[in-house]
């Protein structure tokens, strides 16, 4: 199918008139450690913008594209930066961790942002509440 026919009916399915179904397929692992070669020279572990090594990614995206282009499928398939990484979280100075067993990166540091966060609002939210109750007693009396 040609890179024309598969535009058009991705922008079929955008303005809901499609008559089929967009199919895609992957071959290979989900889990992007294991999908891009140029992953193996990160360290087990916690890494740093260091560690990551641009160019070794780059034969990773005719390989993925080849796989793409041989199986069925009405997809488009488009290259994008290395997912394999929470880059936001990164850029935010949350340490990250590669888990060469699982095949995917972690961070820790947000999730214990986000719980500290609710800690708080579910305690400003107790105080609130505290006053306005004491508030209509002392309007009540």
């Amino acid at each position: 199918m040609s890179i024309n026919a598969k535009r058009e009916l991705t922008e079929a399915y955008l303005s809901r008139t499609n008559t089929e179904p967009l199919v895609g397929f992957m071959v290979g692992s989900y889990y992007p450690l294991h999908r891009y070669a140029g992953a193996r020279g990160l360290p087990q572990g916690l890494f740093t913008p260091g560690d990551l090594a641009p160019a070794a990614y780059l034969p990773d995206y005719p390989r993925l594209y080849a796989q793409h282009a041989a199986c069925p499928g009405n997809l488009v398939w488009s290259a994008s930066a290395f997912w394999g990484v929470p880059w936001l979280e990164a850029c935010l100075g949350c340490p990250v961790e590669a888990d060469h067993v699982t095949g995917s990166s972690r961070y820790h540091v947000l999730f214990a942002m986000a719980f500290s966060l609710l800690a708080i609002s579910f305690a400003c939210n107790l105080a609130s509440e505290w006053i306005v109750v004491r508030s209509r007693k002392k309007a009540r009396s």
